[in-house]
């Protein structure tokens, strides 16, 4: 039997094993400034102390209402009491109602989910899937949520303060502890103020993966780390220990230092046979600028050749493998749209094309035309690969070609057009990625743009089915990636189940998806559309594509600076093409003065002739014919 009556707030105590850990303190305090003004409307519910002590109780489900009123007590004494119902119950009876009492409060983060899941896994031995049962969801709903606890109690700290987004935690918890630890230092996510936004990207984590196949180094070298020995026998690699099928295939080194040691023995050691090989060149094999090793060497003195602008890669072709064109064609099988014959056919022809393409590929390398080059910066740091270097010749004037006593061709002036073209070309993509990146920076420090982050303002007043429509709208407007993201944010739904070419199509199982939505999943949602559209990567225009997005909502924050950072660009645009269209209308002309004269037509000849000709000669000219 339950009681209710208002306890003094001095006799109650918070579970110290409650399994809620994370709390809003923005929301906390506009719940102590309701409480303030009226009061508790919902009762806590306690049970007597088991310790024993009389007058005493240990409190079970809310403690977010006990928080404040113990808040709105420090301002006014009088008020040092709460409503509570008064249960007997036991330690596991207890901890189930708060784990309940959490996961059915609207809007639950992923993270209290995590958390609460995991709390029915391990004190009540649920099963995942009784645990999906219980609270309605999938059992990949349930898993994918628990691997949220893999994550270090920084990044969880980061992560229920919407430091990052789902996607990006799903990210760093595959990190092991100490990569997590290092990703979060880096990323200086401890100076972070309320509101503000980490992006994670793919590529900020790959470098903690340890993913062995894209090593440098040979697997099975012993002498690259002598205790741990090689690789392919190593407990940390997720292929020996086979815990997860899938991790034969894409097999992880779970030691990251190890894996960070070694990559850095065998550059070392590449790096300084490749110094002493005259045929070996060095490549720069990313954008931007040269840094760090490449420009330590550039500065002492090595010929650096940078990605696109010295020389392009020659990638050898990839091997087909039968294992990805069966995951490739997953649902096909499943539909009975294809057969295990039908891939296996397409795997044979994929091969036969496979063994022409790299017949080519070893004839051009025995051609001697590409140079090999060993990579300083980048994806393939540490490894050698071919390259084609460009002919980036400087092109004289034909007369001071003469002086000089060089000589110069059509074709000398063609290359040199031609480049001026493809790095005026590239130099427009660095203005948009420029201007993109400004602008971006524009919008996040502003303190508009920052207050819409950090306080939620919204109200729940759309209809159910409005929150559907809108929800399907924004998953048919949105990119391919963004639609990926949508499936792994709110995980109730396979990737498969909705073929990417039927998202325009409102089938049922769409609306059956996005049937459970709840206003402020759709506001996630609508937040994560604009981030995808305004925040991606810029275009090859100042203002275009998603850029667009950008720029409009960068002129509802800061319009005079957005502006300003456009008309400057421009203007810089506008003087180098300039520049470049004045020296290609020069090498135009010198190639005109380079070409012979064509010989003139017989026809043209004629006209000549009859022009040249006096009355006397035509005369004398048909005397002759007549006579002949």
């Amino acid at each position: 039997m339950a009681d209710f009556k208002n306890i003094p707030l001095k006799s109650i105590m918070a579970d110290e094993n409650q399994p809620r850990r994370f709390f809003d303190e923005t929301a906390l305090q506009e719940l102590t400034d309701s409480v303030r003004i009226n009061g508790i409307l919902q009762p806590v519910m306690v049970r007597p102390n088991p310790s024993g002590l009389k007058d005493k109780y240990l409190l079970v489900c809310g403690e977010r209402r006990f928080r404040a009123a113990i808040a709105v007590m420090t301002l006014y004494k009088d008020r040092n009491t709460i409503p509570a119902v008064i249960r007997e119950l036991t330690d596991e009876q207890a901890l189930e109602l708060q784990i309940v009492e959490n996961l059915q409060r609207k809007d639950v983060h992923p993270m209290e989910e995590a958390v609460a899941f995991k709390s029915l896994l391990d004190h009540k031995q649920f099963s995942v899937h009784e645990i999906a049962a219980r609270v309605g969801k999938s059992d990949f709903y349930v898993r994918q949520r628990l691997k949220l606890n893999d994550l270090t109690e920084a990044w969880q700290k980061a992560f229920f303060a919407n430091h990052i987004a789902l996607k990006d935690a799903m990210l760093i918890f595959q990190l092991p502890v100490q990569a997590q630890d290092s990703l979060y230092k880096s990323k200086n996510v401890e100076k972070c103020h309320p509101g503000s936004w980490i992006k994670i990207d793919t590529w900020d984590v790959d470098g903690y993966r340890g993913e062995l196949q894209k090593a440098a180094f040979d697997l099975t070298d012993i002498t690259l780390n002598e205790k741990a020995g090689a690789c392919t026998s190593c407990n940390f690699n997720t292929a020996v220990s086979v815990l997860f099928p899938e991790e034969e295939k894409a097999p992880r080194c779970m030691n990251v230092s190890c894996f960070h040691e070694k990559n850095k023995k065998h550059f070392e050691s590449q790096l300084k046979t490749a110094l002493e090989d005259p045929s070996v060149i060095l490549a720069h094999n990313t954008y931007g600028n040269i840094d760090g090793m490449a420009k330590k060497l550039k500065d002492e003195g090595s010929v650096i050749y940078k990605l696109y602008d010295d020389y392009t890669s020659v990638d050898a072709p990839e091997k087909p493998d039968l294992l990805e064109l069966r995951e490739q064609y997953e649902y096909e099988l499943e539909e009975g749209d294809k057969t295990e014959k039908d891939i296996e056919q397409e795997f044979s022809e994929l091969q036969v094309q496979y063994d022409k393409k790299l017949a080519e590929y070893n004839k051009k390398m025995s051609s001697g035309k590409f140079k090999k080059a060993f990579v300083l910066t980048g994806s393939e740091k540490g490894k050698y690969i071919y390259v084609q270097l460009k002919d980036k010749g400087q092109v004289k004037t034909a007369k001071a070609a003469l002086e000089a006593g060089e000589s110069i061709s059509t074709t000398d002036i063609d290359t040199e057009i031609t480049r001026l073209q493809e790095r005026e070309k590239r130099a427009k993509e660095l203005d948009a990625e420029k201007v993109h990146a400004i602008i971006k920076e524009t919008i996040l420090n502003s303190s508009s743009f920052q207050e819409v982050r950090a306080v939620n303002t919204f109200t729940p007043e759309l209809s159910r089915a409005e929150i559907v429509a809108a929800s399907i709208s924004l998953w048919q407007a949105g990119s391919l990636s963004y639609r990926r993201e949508i499936v792994k944010m709110f995980s109730t739904l396979k990737p498969k189940e909705i073929r990417g070419y039927d998202v325009y199509t409102c089938k049922p199982e769409l609306v059956e998806y996005f049937k459970d939505m709840t206003i402020l999943s759709l506001y996630d949602m609508l937040r994560s559309f604009m981030l995808d559209k305004l925040i991606g990567n810029g275009g090859s225009r100042f203002v275009g594509g998603d850029d667009l997005a950008l720029h409009n909502l960068a002129l509802q924050y800061e319009p005079d600076a957005v502006n300003k950072v456009l008309l400057e660009q421009e203007e810089i645009a506008i003087k180098r093409a300039k520049r470049v269209e004045d020296r290609i209308t020069e090498l135009q002309k010198q190639k005109e003065e380079l070409q012979p004269a064509k010989p003139a037509s017989k026809k043209k000849l004629a006209k000549q002739k009859d022009k040249n000709e006096t009355p006397l000669s035509k005369g004398i000219s048909s005397l002759l014919n007549n006579k002949s």
